[in-house]
């Protein structure tokens, strides 16, 4: 695996490089400027980026990834921002992971071995559907869980991950093969990454939807079809 770092921290850097070889992958390069690593990731599509979020230039790590979204390569974050704006902004760029600073070899090489897994076995699931419920695999036991227990379901690349009032489940499946599969009116795509359960809706604002006080993004391409459902008045 070919393996791109987007860093401005030279230090920092420096580590990450050793960690990289260590690990037995090839490292293709350097950049501390996000315009620059744009143009090269352009032209020679890495196997993956490990990219930080504050670079230098006018282009942040969150800016970078969505322009190279449509090349679809992996994109792993590795900052020091720890609070939840910032996470949430570079979830929506749909990464493959999302490392806090520091971090050791151990941490790496477990998003680097996701990554591997996910692009070359993207196919395999883990989950089974039936009338009014579904099965998902944990700790190779498989979980019933009831349609009406689901609070939203949230993307994550070829993988979901399953919210229930007081538990989370993780399945490897695309959003898009799961909302084809769930047979439930009442749960409904809201977003490229989320799918929620209109019963379980507490409010509504311009751009979020209100469930146990946790706001879901409502995209703007789901936004009438998800407002058509709900009981106005």
């Amino acid at each position: 695996m070919d393996i791109l770092i987007v860093e401005d921290d030279f230090s920092f850097a420096v580590n990450v490089e050793m960690l990289i070889d260590q690990l037995g992958y090839k490292h293709l390069g350097t950049f501390d400027n996000g315009s620059e690593a744009l143009a090269f990731i352009e032209s020679t599509k890495p196997d993956l980026i490990l990219m930080d979020i504050d670079l230098n230039g006018f282009l942040s790590g969150i800016d970078v990834a969505r322009k190279i979204a449509v090349h679809q390569v992996p994109v792993i974050f590795m900052t020091t921002f720890n609070d939840e704006i910032v996470y949430k902004e570079a979830m929506l760029t749909n990464p493959y992971g999302y490392i806090v600073k520091p971090f050791d070899k151990i941490s790496l090489r477990s998003h680097i071995e996701r990554v591997f897994k996910e692009v070359t076995n993207p196919e395999e699931e883990d989950s089974a559907f039936v009338e009014n419920c579904f099965f998902v695999k944990v700790n190779e036991v498989l979980r019933r869980v009831e349609y009406n227990e689901v609070c939203w379901i949230q993307s994550d690349r070829n993988y979901a991950d399953i919210y229930l009032e007081n538990k989370r489940y993780s399945a490897k499946i695309s959003l898009s093969k799961l909302e084809e599969r769930l047979n439930s009116p009442d749960l409904v795509r809201v977003h490229k990454q989320y799918i929620v359960n209109l019963k379980k809706v507490q409010g509504i604002t311009a751009n979020d939807i209100l469930i146990n006080d946790t706001p879901i993004p409502l995209g703007s391409k789901f936004k009438n079809e998800f407002l058509s459902k709900l009981n106005r008045i």
